[in-house]
């Protein structure tokens, strides 16, 4: 989960990383906040538990 205005942590940067993990067949999801920057956005909580319970 990543803000796209970002200004702390630049979004392209966690765009390289996700990259990388489809590159080392590392199963993975990108979730980008438009209008976000460095913060816990409304969906971060379903959305990390979702991906834990999909991943035991």
């Amino acid at each position: 989960m990543h803000g796209f205005l970002d200004t702390i942590v630049p979004w392209w940067s966690m765009d390289l990383y996700y990259d990388r993990l489809l590159w080392e067949g590392v199963e993975t999801d990108r979730v980008t906040e438009a209008l976000g920057g460095h913060e816990w956005f409304p969906g971060s909580p379903t959305a990390v538990v979702s991906w834990f319970d999909a991943h035991p």
